[in-house]
């Protein structure tokens, strides 16, 4: 018996087909040495997955092997979200952001700070970017940072395309000894491979070093 299993954001289980090698009628005890067989397995995917995301397939051999990652589907919603948002800024030729939206602008050192993004794709990307979430001068090395794909790995953007809207969130923690004062907090993308950033603009405005500053996180620590 074959099983093919479909793990999607998280490694989540939104799909698994246990079947016999064509469909029953060529058991594997009809196989001949050296031969290749060609079988059609339909995998029903869960109405509950989330997407976007890239959904991984694995088979295997029921009690004989571990199973193999064979190959990746790109899975997508039934409808992409609308939006009539003004872009609050440009990322090269490809993106927009729409919004970004810390969960606390007011914290003491060593917190964690969550912010909220929606993207907008309007080109397709031939690569993957970072995402990168920086706190401090944008000109200077963050005093904070958090970078990461999207969506954890699990939607990389070389599968982003045009007309694509889709929320993500990304994490960092305040250093232990941050003094107290407002911090800007800002945001763009860039090329792991290289370490470019995308070039953000506002309007026809560049934005210094490429990074959208997005408001302030004040940190006020408690007195000892």
């Amino acid at each position: 018996m074959v099983v093919v299993t479909l793990l999607g954001r998280e490694l989540e289980l939104i799909g698994k087909l246990h079947s016999y090698h064509g469909s029953g009628r060529f058991p594997a005890s009809l196989w001949q040495p050296n031969a290749i067989y060609l079988d059609l397995l339909t995998v029903p995917i869960e109405e509950q997955a989330r997407a976007p995301s890239q959904a991984r397939f694995f088979v295997e051999l029921l009690d004989e092997q571990p199973g193999v990652e064979v190959g990746s589907i790109k899975l997508v919603p039934e409808a992409w979200p609308a939006s009539d948002e003004q872009p609050m800024a440009q990322l090269g030729d490809e993106i927009q952001l729409l919004s970004a939206l810390p969960d606390k602008t007011t914290v003491a050192a060593g917190e964690t700070v969550t912010v909220s993004i929606r993207w907008q794709v309007t080109a397709p990307l031939s690569r993957d970017l970072i995402t990168f979430v920086h706190l401090g001068d944008p000109t200077q090395p963050p005093l904070a940072q958090g970078d990461a794909l999207a969506l954890g790995g699990d939607y990389p953007p070389r599968l982003w395309d045009a007309g694509e809207t889709f929320a993500d969130s990304f994490n960092f923690t305040l250093p232990a000894g941050l003094e107290n004062g407002r911090y800007p907090l800002n945001i763009g993308l860039y090329d792991p491979a290289t370490g470019q950033r995308l070039h953000v603009s506002v309007g026809n405005d560049p934005q210094p070093n490429n990074a959208y500053t997005v408001g302030v996180i004040t940190v006020q620590n408690n007195a000892p």
